[in-house]
């Protein structure tokens, strides 16, 4: 018992020693991956992406935040298609895309209108992709 005590220990150690993966680390291991494993790469590169805007727009670099809403509504799109080619995570990735775009809807509504297009834009993306998983889960299931 305390030798697992003492292996659990280590191991929360080498853990918690290692530093956060950085968005373009992340971008290439998605890169990298398996389709089915890029599911989850791309839609986290997109969260990651967004939080990452907002905090650019907080500091006052609204170019460096268009790059990254860009990036949000590319890497989510490139989730989506790989959910629908490969049939996994569907759903959870519908469901992300959806929470996705609200957060960036409350982002836009806390900007000024003239930082407010290319959030607009990128949520019309989102909204489409929404719809787009939707359509593929439910193809087939009309009465």
């Amino acid at each position: 018992m305390a030798a697992a005590c003492v292996m659990l220990l280590m191991a929360v150690a080498v853990f918690a020693g290692k530093k956060p993966e950085t968005i373009d680390e992340l971008k290439a291991r998605a890169a990298q991956a398996k389709p089915q494993d890029q599911v989850k790469l791309f839609m986290e590169v997109a969260q990651r992406q967004l939080d990452s805007a907002g905090r650019s727009y907080d500091a006052g670099d609204s170019d460096k935040a268009k790059a990254e809403i860009e990036d949000v509504s590319a890497y989510a799109e490139k989730a989506g298609d790989a959910a629908m080619q490969t049939g996994k995570r569907v759903k959870r990735t519908e469901i992300d895309v959806r929470k996705l775009a609200q957060r960036m809807e409350a982002l836009r509504r806390s900007l000024s209108v003239d930082d407010r297009p290319p959030l607009e834009a990128a949520g019309e993306r989102l909204e489409k992709l929404d719809s787009r998983l939707l359509d593929h889960m439910f193809k087939g299931k009309k009465k």
